[in-house]
């Protein structure tokens, strides 16, 4: 019924004229972006993906093209991926987007909202950038999801989204290292 209303509130709706001689700039939607291929290979564009967040909502890769993004996938019953956490702030930017994707609760088992938001809470990160998937993403050849094989695992694009890293394991240096190299161009 609330569809029939929709639908007949819309009726006898004039739209606006967007013709240059009514001196509006017409809409222009951006266009999706699309790869031929994509993969989670070094120097492929890395494949789109959207999770929930400890925000309760969902949070899309793609949405953050342009900028540097840092993907860490980790799990909460692991020391490193607790450091790497506490240590956020030295890799964070305004120019640079991190989002962590929890693949494992305390108890190894798939992230419920709460494991999120208490691990957003405990590391004051924005809990929209806290994703929960779990290990069912994982793709041990990197073809169509990221090849974890240590926590926490690094997958580091750049600004046209294509893998430029990956770091598996924690090491602050080289995570700082390796985002100077693209902010450089190198």
């Amino acid at each position: 019924m609330l569809f029939l209303s929709l639908l007949w509130g819309c009726i006898g709706l004039e739209l606006a004229d967007t013709s240059p001689s009514a001196g509006l700039a017409p809409i222009v939607e951006p266009d999706p972006i699309y790869w031929e291929a994509c993969s989670y290979q070094m120097g492929d564009h890395i494949c789109d993906f959207t999770h929930a967040n400890a925000a309760d909502t969902t949070t899309n890769l793609y949405d953050h093209y342009g900028k540097i993004i840092v993907i860490d996938y980790f799990t909460e019953w692991c020391p490193y991926c607790r450091e790497a956490s506490e240590k956020q702030e030295f890799y964070d930017s305004e120019d640079i987007v991190v989002m962590s994707i929890m693949l494992e609760n305390q108890w190894g088992q798939e992230p419920r909202l709460e494991d999120a938001e208490r691990w957003a809470s405990a590391y004051e990160l924005d809990p929209e950038y806290i994703l929960r998937a779990g290990r069912y993403i994982v793709d041990r050849n990197g073809e169509w999801g990221p090849d974890i094989q240590a926590f926490p695992s690094f997958i580091i694009v750049d600004e046209d989204m294509i893998v430029r890293e990956k770091i598996m394991g924690w090491s602050l240096e080289l995570l700082q290292r390796t985002i100077a190299d693209i902010e450089n161009g190198q």
